[in-house]
């Protein structure tokens, strides 16, 4: 193959074709596909968007706006992929890349209708490139926040995209894997059109039109298995979504990384912000310790200051790398830190539950489905009109 390998250099409507090692026969097949749109371009690879016309190594339904009557028109009769190419060559042994821990998470973990779905991997035997393929989604969650110009997400929309979120988290949780890189950018999604969502709280609220979507989880490049004692290396992911055992430098963290990401997502839907933009690791503890108070204090004396909760191995990390907390600092009112009102409660509940300083304290991705505000949100979301096919 003879694409260059500066990012993005791919003429539109450049159709390819070559023989290629695929996965998971590892056999050689004919690749052909049309390069529509560079979309993308991160520390591991490149992403376009492709019009393919090969038979998948684990074929599925495209589903719009990938493919079908519900696909954007300049779509339309295409089978449109996400194709990420990788910046690192695979030399030597042609199998070795099978061993990427994306590739094998996503042959692990059964499909899932909130997860993007690995359709092909290949490397081209000539560039030594290897080739990912994805199901094709609209944008991302970062997109649509922005877009948003600071007009608040209905309360049916936010129930939408927590609940799709949460599912795919907790399917990842009981595969065996963390994500460990659950940030509003990897986060996919595709609108299919508008929606007068009904009251969510209260029957006789207002409807509120809104976007309808569909939402699943992407980027598993930082994917790791959660089962039995490991230590990990060192954590990678955007540094405003880290957990604080991480930011602690303790290796040996777990799925909760995950369920405290989830948790700065949601307030971030919320109010159309970061809920922790620390420019740098200690102003990073800064801005937690005045969101959730120290935690070597008792706060829940004071349910509107209970904060983050105790957690003694915290301060422990926290001597180990230099950090000491400051004593006796009170948390803001949970209410003030993500600005709901009382009749929000049990979401309020939810989002306090995510964010605890002591990982074992906070909800799990299966506790997350069966919390209060879930066991409403899920019946009002599966009630929800389906996306198009």
């Amino acid at each position: 193959m003879s694409t260059p390998r500066s990012p993005f250099t791919i003429p539109e409507a450049l159709t390819i074709s070559f023989d290629a090692v695929q996965a998971p026969t590892f056999g050689r097949a004919t690749k052909s596909l049309t390069a529509l749109k560079a979309v993308g371009d991160g520390s591991f690879g490149s992403v376009w968007l492709c019009d393919w016309h090969s038979e998948l190594s684990f074929p599925i339904e495209l589903t719009a706006p990938s493919a079908g009557p519900g696909s954007r028109p300049e779509y339309q009769g295409k089978r449109v992929v996400a194709v990420k190419r990788m910046k690192r060559q695979w030399r030597g042994d042609e199998g070795d890349w099978r061993t990427l821990r994306e590739i094998q998470a996503l042959r692990s973990i059964p499909r899932h209708a909130n997860i993007v779905p690995l359709l092909d991997a290949f490397v081209d035997p000539d560039g030594h490139e290897l080739y990912l393929v994805f199901e094709a989604l609209e944008g991302h969650l970062l997109q649509l926040i922005k877009a948003r110009r600071g007009r608040p997400l209905a309360d049916g929309l936010l129930a939408s995209i927590f609940v799709q979120l949460t599912r795919g988290i907790a399917h990842i949780h009981a595969s065996g894997y963390m994500h460990r890189d659950l940030i509003p950018e990897n986060i996919m999604l595709t609108t299919f059109g508008l929606h007068e969502y009904p009251g969510f709280y209260d029957a006789d609220d207002a409807e509120a039109r809104d976007v309808l979507l569909v939402l699943k989880i992407a980027d598993f490049g930082q994917v790791r298995g959660s089962r039995g004692v490991q230590t990990y290396t060192e954590y990678v992911g955007e540094r405003w979504y880290r957990a604080p055992e991480v930011l602690l430098k303790s290796r040996r963290y777990t799925t909760a990384v995950d369920m405290w990401a989830l948790g700065c997502i949601v307030v971030e839907l919320l109010n159309l912000r970061p809920l922790f933009p620390g420019k740098s690791e200690y102003d990073m503890m800064e801005k937690l310790v005045h969101a959730l108070g120290d935690p070597a204090t008792d706060f829940s004396a004071d349910t509107e200051l209970a904060g983050g909760g105790q957690w003694a191995e915290g301060v422990e990390l926290g001597l180990q790398v230099g950090y000491i907390f400051p004593q006796g600092s009170p948390p803001q009112p949970i209410r003030d830190l993500v600005g709901l009102s009382y009749t929000r409660a049990s979401l309020t509940d939810c989002i306090s539950a995510l964010l605890r300083w002591d990982p074992g304290a906070r909800l799990t991705g299966a506790e997350c489905l069966f919390h209060p505000y879930f066991i409403r949100a899920s019946a009002y979301v599966d009630a929800l009109p389906s996306a198009p096919v």
